[in-house]
C-alpha cells in the first residue's frame, strides 16, 4: 500500500494546478480520500462555463493507462463502465456551474488508484479541461479491535509496529537519544578532564609559591 502511496504522489501534485482557459474550468475534489473496503465515496467535479457549452464529462482513472469510468453528457445520457453499473453512479446538478457527483459502493482494495475528470467545452472548437484529481486509497485498517467474543486480551493488542508513520517515529527518537547521548558523554569527557588539568595544576603552584617565598628570604 505503501508502495502505491509513492507511486501516485507525483502524479497528484504534478496535477495541482486545475486546468484553466478562457473558455472554464474543473475543480474536483475530494484531493485525497483513505477508505476500507465495503465503504462508499463520493467525488465531485465542479464545472465552471465562461463561454461555450459543455460537451460531455469523463471519469477516468489510471492516468498512464486511462481507463473511463463514466461518460455524462446530459441527464439521459450517461454511459458507466460495464465493470462498475453495480457499484457507480453519475449524477449532475445544474445552476450557475454544474457539478457532476460520481458515487462509489462498495468499495473494494483494488479500487486503490487515482481519479481525475476531464470535461469538454464547445467554444468554436471543443477544448478538454482536467480536474485535479482524486487520489483513493482503499485499505484494511492496520489496528485490530478487540472483538466481542475475544477470550484473553493479549490476542486483542494493537499492532501499532505495522504502521509506517510509527516506525519512523520510533527511528527518530532512538537516532535522537544516540545523538543525547553521545552529547553526554563528550561532555563528561571534557568535564573530566577540565578537573584533571586543575589538579595537577595546583600542587605545581604551591611549588612555585614556596620557591619565591625562598627567594625573597635570600634577597633579604
Amino acid at each position: 500500500m505503501a508502495v502505491l502511496i509513492l507511486l501516485y504522489l507525483p502524479i497528484l501534485f504534478f496535477t495541482m494546478t486545475t486546468a484553466e482557459a478562457p473558455d472554464g474550468s474543473v475543480d474536483q475534489f475530494p484531493r485525497f480520500k483513505l477508505a476500507k473496503p465495503g465503504e462508499s465515496v463520493t467525488m465531485k467535479c465542479k464545472i465552471t462555463v465562461r463561454k461555450g457549452e459543455i460537451v460531455g464529462t469523463h471519469l477516468r482513472r489510471n492516468p498512464p493507462s486511462p481507463e473511463d469510468l463514466c461518460y455524462f453528457k446530459s441527464i439521459d445520457s450517461i454511459h458507466v463502465g460495464d465493470l462498475y453499473k453495480d457499484r457507480l453512479e453519475c449524477n449532475k446538478t445544474i445552476g450557475d456551474e454544474s457539478t457532476i457527483t460520481f458515487q462509489f459502493r462498495n468499495l473494494q482494495i483494488s479500487d486503490t488508484d487515482f481519479y481525475y475528470c476531464i470535461t469538454g467545452i464547445k467554444h468554436i472548437r471543443v477544448a478538454e479541461f482536467s480536474g485535479r484529481g482524486t487520489l483513493l486509497i482503499v485499505s484494511e485498517p492496520d489496528n485490530q479491535t478487540c472483538a466481542a467474543n475475544c477470550v484473553e486480551e493479549k490476542f486483542c493488542q494493537v499492532d501499532y509496529l505495522k504502521d509506517p508513520v510509527m516506525i519512523a517515529l520510533i527511528i527518530f527518537v532512538i537516532v535522537l537519544g544516540i545523538c543525547g547521548l553521545v552529547l553526554l558523554i563528550s561532555y563528561g569527557r571534557k568535564h573530566y578532564h577540565c578537573e584533571q588539568s586543575q589538579r595537577k595544576r595546583a600542587p605545581n603552584s604551591v611549588y612555585e609559591d614556596m620557591n619565591l617565598v625562598r627567594t625573597q628570604s635570600m634577597v633579604r
